[in-house]
């Protein structure tokens, strides 16, 4: 009620009650942060926002800060305090989390964070404001099951289907529809190009069926069931026995998570289980660690009927646009990965996994192709400011030889 009728105030006002709020926020609770150099002598306190309303932050936002010792968690002089908003993504994961983080959760103080911020930068006493979770450094996972946990885990997994000697590889595809649900006042519709279907999968899951494996459906919300063309070696957990604990708990035991770039294929990635990255966009941009692999959506030049490099991509700038209404007005479609160029990538998953490596000249090709034309979407801090794509994933090959006008120049 209170949020509809500030809402409603502050559109009347064009925005000038946000401003006068932020203001005397300002004003009034900055010069209190001062106070915390009180407390130095005895203990450090270092005041973060946290983020927890979406499962790709809830995972790779504290990971990160965490692998680049931006935060010290076995630190006892430093008291590292996360302001976070309620209800989190999934409880699972943050109940993991609050046995190495200290979160006061308020989604008042979270609000009057986020109208002060801006005058926190660069303070002893305050977190980096933006984290980029991309570029994972590679490191221990910080979070584990307990012993309990495992054990509910493999009973959960027998129920679905899966025996302890079972391999397994997690599928998804992003779909607009979990964000509408979870959060249905913002307009998310800047991610809408990065949606693909699960139809696409099936090519690779009759791959891993070949290769004795099984293939979990993990939900992207939308709670459609799989057609009746669907490989048998597919689970649909999405539909039949998704939980909270299991949407964790899976992509954490499987031998690679093969999917769009959503939230949900962060969490593998904090594991350290590698993933297979499909319809990557912007796609110019790597957000997965040096153990995985991608693939980029394609643009295709409807008059010319044919597809784009990526130098025309970069020396357009088209890398940059966020709605298909921008690429349209340029004549230019956005083109999903279809199945072949998934399986393609699947091919080699099992090759990353097997240790299965390119020869000298074609990872140098490789390289060099991804070095001109990609940037990590990574965070940097003292401690960790390194060049390049060090710690990023690569591109798959096969898919990469099946679509090579992508590296005319």
């Amino acid at each position: 009620m209170l949020k509809k009728i500030w809402r409603k105030l502050n559109k009347a006002s064009n925005s000038q009650l946000y401003y006068f709020v932020r203001w005397s926020a300002r004003i009034t609770i900055v010069p209190l942060t001062y106070l915390l150099w009180l407390t130095a002598p005895f203990i450090k306190i270092r005041i973060h926002r946290g983020q927890i309303q979406r499962i790709g932050h809830l995972c790779h936002y504290f990971e990160v800060l965490v692998r680049t010792k931006e935060i010290d968690i076995l630190d006892k002089k430093t008291l590292e305090i996360f302001i976070v908003a309620k209800n989190p993504a999934n409880k699972t994961l943050y109940n993991m989390w609050k046995k190495h983080i200290f979160f006061l959760e308020s989604n008042k103080l979270d609000f009057i964070y986020h109208l002060i911020s801006p005058w926190l930068l660069n303070r002893t006493h305050f977190g980096p404001k933006n984290v980029q979770q991309g570029g994972l450094l590679p490191a221990k996972a910080t979070l584990s099951f307990s012993k309990e946990q495992g054990i509910e885990g493999r009973n959960l997994s027998k129920k679905i289907g899966i025996e302890d000697d079972d391999w397994f590889v997690c599928l998804h595809n992003r779909s607009a529809v979990y964000l509408k649900t979870i959060m249905n006042k913002k307009n998310f519709d800047g991610h809408n190009l990065r949606d693909c279907s699960f139809d696409m999968l099936y090519e690779s899951a009759k791959l891993i069926e070949t290769k004795g494996g099984k293939c979990i459906r993990m939900s992207s919300g939308d709670n459609h069931k799989l057609s009746n063309g669907a490989p048998k070696n597919i689970i649909d957990y999405a539909v039949s026995w998704q939980t909270d604990f299991m949407d964790i708990y899976l992509p954490s035991k499987c031998k690679f998570f093969l999917g769009g770039p959503s939230g949900l294929i962060h969490v593998p990635q904090i594991f350290n289980i590698p993933v297979g990255c499909t319809n990557c966009f912007p796609v110019s941009t790597v957000s997965i660690p040096n153990n995985s692999l991608f693939i980029p959506k394609l643009m295709w030049k409807i008059e010319e009927k044919r597809f784009l490099s990526y130098k025309e991509i970069i020396d357009g700038n088209l890398n940059n646009f966020l709605f298909s209404a921008q690429y349209l007005t340029h004549g230019i479609e956005v083109i999903e990965n279809d199945a072949d160029d998934i399986r393609l990538l699947t091919e080699d998953m099992f090759d990353l996994v097997n240790k299965k490596q390119l020869s000298t000249k074609d990872e140098n090709k490789r390289n060099d192709f991804m070095n001109k034309y990609f940037i990590v979407n990574k965070f940097t801090n003292k401690y960790h400011n390194y060049e390049g794509l060090q710690f990023s994933g690569k591109i798959s090959w096969r898919f990469l030889n099946k679509h090579s006008y992508l590296m005319n120049s």
